[in-house]
């Protein structure tokens, strides 16, 4: 992991349940899941930080396949760019969001209540792996 995103994670990653929480069913989508994890770990926007407002998606996949997220540095012109790589499934058998989407699916996709509890817990880890797995060009 990155220095600079071990630093930003062990500063917010206690309250970065409840920014998941904040999200509710828009959060079942690897960018913004990513996207969300950014601002809330980086919520400064400090010069040479990940620009969450710039996130660019790679798909080159069809049902299944991996997304690349390139994202510049926080600066005019950007020279360091961040790449975030999650490989994703068309099931819940073979995608982690589907599974983390289908988890606790008694609740109802029209629950007030989701993400549930056990989907915050699982998207959270979901958000560190894609952290652990950043890589700086």
């Amino acid at each position: 992991m990155l220095e600079s995103f071990v630093k930003a994670w062990d500063a917010h990653h206690g309250t970065l349940k409840e920014a998941i929480k904040a999200r509710g069913e828009e959060i079942f989508d690897y960018e913004e899941l990513l996207v969300t994890t950014l601002r809330h770990c980086f919520p400064e926007r400090k010069y040479g930080e990940p620009d969450s407002e710039k996130v660019h998606r790679i798909d080159d996949g069809d049902y299944q396949g991996t997304l690349v997220y390139l994202v510049p540095e926080q600066t005019y012109q950007p020279s360091t760019y961040f790449i975030f790589k999650v490989s994703y499934g068309s099931c819940s058998g073979c995608d982690t969001m589907r599974a983390i989407e289908s988890e606790d699916y008694g609740y109802g996709k029209d629950s007030p209540s989701r993400p549930t509890p056990k989907q915050v817990d699982l998207l959270w880890t979901e958000a560190l792996h894609m952290m652990q797995g950043a890589i700086e060009i």
